[in-house]
């Protein structure tokens, strides 16, 4: 029996990993943000798409102070400011289709800011 259900068990696996492979993996991931843990993270290709019309995930940089603006579908919104120069960087990798994870402090000075890009972010559809 044991022997059966490992086979069993190699099958799925196996055919879970070929399916990955052949759609490829993409992240789906709406705003999040949470207040206690001072953070907000989302996909800004998948909130682009999706149809709430709520949501927003985005940095930008003017002159030296780079701010980072989140809004979840419940219409919670958070947002901190920069002038350090690591994160400013990291704010010019992102683009359209970007993962970004920001996290603040007491002040709303941004602490991280995370840029992911790559096949698994979602591209804009329209």
């Amino acid at each position: 029996m044991r022997s059966g259900l490992r086979s069993w068990s190699v099958a799925l696996a196996a055919a879970v990993l070929s399916s990955t492979a052949m759609a490829g993996l993409k992240s789906s991931q709406n705003v999040v943000i949470n207040t206690g843990s001072m953070f907000a993270n989302g996909d800004s290709g998948f909130v682009h798409n999706s149809s709430d019309g709520d949501q927003y995930i985005f940095c930008r940089i003017s002159g030296s102070t780079g701010t980072c603006y989140a809004r979840n579908r419940d219409q919670v919104s958070r947002s901190c400011s920069t002038t350090n120069s690591t994160l400013l960087n990291n704010i010019r990798y992102i683009h359209g289709d970007s993962y970004i994870y920001f996290k603040w402090n007491d002040d709303g000075v941004c602490t991280t800011i995370t840029v992911e890009n790559g096949s698994v972010t979602r591209p804009k559809e329209h």
